[in-house]
């Protein structure tokens, strides 16, 4: 099991340590908040208060010992570019590194993160995807411009199958889930994984798709 350390518990850092407990993780928590230290203390396996600039105390904390750091520190930019500094000296073989700019992002890649997270930029264009089209409910956007989505099928898919409506070669994207409307039979099913072909689409369905961003985006220009 991989071990990973979350140094830095604002907002960003305490919700990143206390998820990766939750699913399992053993997490090594470093803050120089005795008060946020004391608060996650019953969530991860360690907890310790330590200043993340000083060398000497992050070994103390073994933190060259974890397989993944996570630098969540985000009210001083120094603070948080030492410390990636000082994680990548200590030989961890993954860094994560929390940016609030793009040249901060440039500057801890230099220093040695191998990956640079923007939060706040992040959210941003999450939650502004996610109020643009009224169609689509909820997505997540995964690398390389692939987003799985929950849609409302647009008027002129109501009415047909799967297989008549062609989604893969007409829209580049492929239903995976299908919530089904609240209004069907009772002994229907509420949801029909990875639907059949010949599965009908009638009003009230929500879809859940995968394919490119742009190709889910546009499903709804061909109304």
């Amino acid at each position: 099991m991989r071990q990973f350390a979350v140094i830095g518990l604002g907002r960003f850092g305490y919700k990143v340590a206390a998820t990766l407990a939750e699913k399992g993780a053993d997490v090594l928590a470093v803050d120089e908040n005795e008060e946020i230290i004391q608060k996650i203390s019953d969530e991860v396996a360690r907890a310790v208060v330590a200043n993340s600039t000083d060398e000497d105390a992050l070994r103390a904390c073994a933190v060259q010992e974890v397989d993944v750091v996570v630098v969540g520190i985000g009210q001083s930019i120094e603070s948080n570019v030492l410390t990636t500094a000082l994680v990548k000296k200590l030989g961890v073989p993954e860094i994560v590194s929390r940016a609030s700019s793009e040249l901060h992002g440039q500057i801890l890649d230099l220093v040695g993160a191998t990956r640079v997270v923007f939060p706040e930029h992040d959210a941003a264009i999450r939650v502004a995807n996610s109020i643009r089209l009224e169609s689509i409910f909820d997505r997540i956007e995964l690398p390389g411009g692939v987003t799985i989505a929950e849609i409302d099928p647009p008027a002129s898919f109501i009415g047909k199958t799967l297989m008549e409506l062609q989604l893969r070669t007409r829209y580049g994207i492929n239903v995976i889930v299908v919530k089904q409307s609240a209004d069907k039979e009772e002994e229907a099913k509420e949801i029909q994984m990875m639907p059949r072909p010949d599965y009908e689409i009638e009003k009230g369905d929500t879809l859940l798709v995968v394919g490119e961003t742009e190709s889910i985006e546009s499903v709804h220009e061909y109304e």
